[in-house]
Protein backbone atom coordinates (compact mmCIF):
# COMPACT_ATOMS: atom_id res chain seq x y z
CA UNK A 1 0.00 0.00 0.00
CA UNK A 2 1.23 3.36 -0.34
CA UNK A 3 2.12 5.50 2.26
CA UNK A 4 -0.87 6.95 2.37
CA UNK A 5 -2.94 4.12 3.17
CA UNK A 6 -4.54 5.70 6.60
CA UNK A 7 -1.75 4.99 8.67
CA UNK A 8 -0.92 8.59 10.87
CA UNK A 9 1.92 10.35 10.62
CA UNK A 10 1.36 12.11 14.18
CA UNK A 11 0.03 9.25 16.95
CA UNK A 12 -2.29 10.76 19.68
CA UNK A 13 -0.72 8.47 22.62
CA UNK A 14 -2.68 9.87 25.57
CA UNK A 15 -4.27 12.99 27.37
CA UNK A 16 -5.38 14.25 30.70
CA UNK A 17 -7.87 16.61 32.17
CA UNK A 18 -5.22 18.46 34.41
CA UNK A 19 -6.91 21.32 35.57
CA UNK A 20 -10.94 21.06 37.34
CA UNK A 21 -11.59 24.32 39.56
CA UNK A 22 -15.07 25.30 40.00
CA UNK A 23 -16.48 27.96 42.57
CA UNK A 24 -20.48 28.60 42.52
CA UNK A 25 -21.98 30.98 44.21
CA UNK A 26 -24.26 29.31 47.23
CA UNK A 27 -27.61 30.91 47.44
CA UNK A 28 -31.10 29.57 47.11
CA UNK A 29 -30.98 31.27 43.26
CA UNK A 30 -28.29 29.10 42.05
CA UNK A 31 -29.99 26.15 43.61
CA UNK A 32 -33.53 27.05 42.10
CA UNK A 33 -32.15 26.87 38.48
CA UNK A 34 -33.02 23.33 37.02
CA UNK A 35 -33.24 24.21 33.36
CA UNK A 36 -31.15 24.42 30.48
CA UNK A 37 -29.00 27.49 30.06
CA UNK A 38 -29.58 29.63 27.30
CA UNK A 39 -26.09 30.20 25.53
CA UNK A 40 -26.82 34.56 26.55
CA UNK A 41 -26.06 33.08 30.17
CA UNK A 42 -22.73 31.74 29.84
CA UNK A 43 -19.14 33.47 28.92
CA UNK A 44 -16.20 31.32 27.91
CA UNK A 45 -12.61 31.79 27.00
CA UNK A 46 -10.36 29.53 24.94
CA UNK A 47 -6.37 29.50 25.25
CA UNK A 48 -3.57 27.52 23.79
CA UNK A 49 -1.06 26.34 26.04
CA UNK A 50 2.58 26.68 24.57
CA UNK A 51 3.66 23.31 23.48
CA UNK A 52 6.62 20.93 24.79
CA UNK A 53 8.92 18.93 22.51
CA UNK A 54 11.03 16.49 24.61
CA UNK A 55 12.83 13.27 24.10
CA UNK A 56 11.32 10.17 25.93
CA UNK A 57 13.86 6.97 24.74
CA UNK A 58 15.60 8.65 21.97
CA UNK A 59 12.12 9.37 20.37
CA UNK A 60 10.22 12.79 19.82
CA UNK A 61 6.91 13.72 21.39
CA UNK A 62 4.67 16.68 22.12
CA UNK A 63 2.94 17.85 24.89
CA UNK A 64 0.21 20.22 23.98
CA UNK A 65 -2.59 21.46 25.80
CA UNK A 66 -5.36 23.88 26.07
CA UNK A 67 -7.84 25.72 28.92
CA UNK A 68 -11.00 26.86 29.23
CA UNK A 69 -12.55 29.60 31.19
CA UNK A 70 -16.41 29.56 32.00
CA UNK A 71 -19.06 31.52 33.13
CA UNK A 72 -22.39 31.01 34.54
CA UNK A 73 -25.06 33.86 34.80
CA UNK A 74 -28.34 33.51 36.19
CA UNK A 75 -31.79 35.53 34.27
CA UNK A 76 -30.20 38.55 36.27
CA UNK A 77 -26.44 38.90 35.01
CA UNK A 78 -25.19 37.43 38.15
CA UNK A 79 -22.33 35.20 38.28
CA UNK A 80 -23.36 32.18 39.99
CA UNK A 81 -20.51 29.50 38.27
CA UNK A 82 -17.15 30.13 37.19
CA UNK A 83 -14.74 27.53 36.64
CA UNK A 84 -11.07 26.76 34.49
CA UNK A 85 -10.49 23.72 33.46
CA UNK A 86 -7.58 22.12 30.87
CA UNK A 87 -6.53 19.21 29.00
CA UNK A 88 -2.55 18.27 28.13
CA UNK A 89 -2.07 15.44 25.76
CA UNK A 90 0.99 13.38 24.38
CA UNK A 91 1.44 13.27 20.32
CA UNK A 92 4.47 11.67 18.54
CA UNK A 93 5.59 11.80 15.04
CA UNK A 94 5.94 8.49 13.07
CA UNK A 95 8.33 8.93 10.63
CA UNK A 96 9.95 11.99 9.18
CA UNK A 97 8.60 15.15 9.37
CA UNK A 98 9.57 18.80 8.41
CA UNK A 99 9.54 21.93 10.39
CA UNK A 100 6.27 23.23 8.63
CA UNK A 101 4.21 20.14 9.21
CA UNK A 102 5.88 20.09 12.97
CA UNK A 103 4.40 23.07 13.34
CA UNK A 104 1.26 23.15 12.17
CA UNK A 105 0.48 19.63 14.28
CA UNK A 106 1.38 21.71 17.62
CA UNK A 107 -0.35 24.73 16.75
CA UNK A 108 -3.43 23.48 15.23
CA UNK A 109 -3.84 19.86 15.28
CA UNK A 110 -2.93 19.34 18.85
CA UNK A 111 -5.92 21.46 20.10
CA UNK A 112 -7.98 20.69 17.76
CA UNK A 113 -7.76 17.07 18.92
CA UNK A 114 -8.04 17.82 22.43
CA UNK A 115 -10.88 20.19 22.62
CA UNK A 116 -13.63 17.36 22.22
CA UNK A 117 -12.47 16.11 25.44
CA UNK A 118 -12.27 18.67 27.28
CA UNK A 119 -15.54 20.02 26.08
CA UNK A 120 -17.06 16.92 27.30
CA UNK A 121 -15.44 16.63 30.35
CA UNK A 122 -16.84 20.01 31.04
CA UNK A 123 -20.45 18.93 29.71
CA UNK A 124 -20.45 16.15 32.12
CA UNK A 125 -18.75 17.94 34.93
CA UNK A 126 -21.67 21.09 35.20
CA UNK A 127 -24.59 18.19 34.47
CA UNK A 128 -23.33 16.17 37.36
CA UNK A 129 -22.93 19.58 39.41
CA UNK A 130 -26.89 20.33 38.89
CA UNK A 131 -26.62 23.01 35.88
CA UNK A 132 -28.56 20.74 33.55
CA UNK A 133 -27.19 20.63 29.94
CA UNK A 134 -24.58 23.24 29.24
CA UNK A 135 -23.00 22.94 25.86
CA UNK A 136 -19.97 24.91 24.79
CA UNK A 137 -20.72 26.00 21.24
CA UNK A 138 -18.04 25.02 18.42
CA UNK A 139 -15.09 26.48 18.30
CA UNK A 140 -12.75 27.34 15.29
CA UNK A 141 -9.50 26.01 16.69
CA UNK A 142 -8.25 26.78 13.54
CA UNK A 143 -8.51 31.08 13.56
CA UNK A 144 -7.60 30.86 17.44
CA UNK A 145 -3.94 29.09 16.18
CA UNK A 146 -3.99 31.58 13.39
CA UNK A 147 -4.26 34.66 15.51
CA UNK A 148 -2.13 33.52 18.54
CA UNK A 149 0.38 31.05 17.13
CA UNK A 150 1.79 28.49 19.92
CA UNK A 151 5.25 28.26 21.23
CA UNK A 152 7.06 25.20 20.83
CA UNK A 153 9.37 24.79 23.82
CA UNK A 154 12.47 22.79 23.24
CA UNK A 155 12.98 20.49 26.38
CA UNK A 156 15.19 17.87 24.17
CA UNK A 157 18.39 18.46 25.82
CA UNK A 158 16.33 18.54 29.84
CA UNK A 159 16.26 14.91 31.77
CA UNK A 160 13.63 12.48 30.11
CA UNK A 161 10.67 14.61 30.61
CA UNK A 162 11.78 17.67 31.28
CA UNK A 163 10.00 20.38 32.96
CA UNK A 164 6.51 21.25 32.16
CA UNK A 165 5.33 24.20 29.91
CA UNK A 166 3.76 26.69 31.82
CA UNK A 167 -0.18 27.11 31.26
CA UNK A 168 -0.04 30.06 29.01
Amino acid sequence: MADSSGIASFQFLSYKIDTVNIQVTKNIGTLSMYSILPSNQMNFEVGFRKAGKYLINGVVHYMGGLNIKIQIFDNNKIKILSGDFGIAGLFRPVGDTDRNFEENMVHINIPAILLPYLRSAITTILSQAGFGTVVLPLINVYEIARKNPVEILDYTDSPVLGPRPDKG
